[in-house]
């Protein structure tokens, strides 16, 4: 009834498409708020995250995106931006990544 090929072939069709549907399900979006703090405005720190991530199988513009916003001061006049960052994002983003006290007056 089936012989081999037909078994093999079937068994590759179905992980083409189970494996296409599993990574895009799988897409993530990581959204980086960073302060403008001289030197680099932590951009070293939001390259190592990129790439570890990409060492663990995420390629930017393919199963994970990432948003970059940059706050206006580095200190409370930057709430607002935060604010609005997390506004806009909310809802789509799987992870907030910032580091600095200014974010902490955005918790809720």
């Amino acid at each position: 009834m089936f012989n081999r090929r037909s078994i093999v072939s079937c068994c590759i069709l179905f992980s083409i498409i189970f494996s296409s549907a599993f990574v895009h399900a799988e897409k993530k979006k990581v959204v980086f708020i960073r302060y403008p703090i001289a030197v680099s405005h932590f951009s070293t720190v939001v390259n190592g995250f990129k790439e570890t991530m990409a060492k663990r199988g995420y390629v930017e513009g393919q199963n994970i995106e990432y948003v970059d916003v940059l706050t206006a001061s580095a200190d409370k006049r930057s709430i607002p931006d935060v604010m609005k960052a997390i506004a806009d994002w909310h809802e789509t983003t799987d992870m907030f990544i910032t580091s600095g006290w200014v974010s902490m007056y955005v918790i809720k």
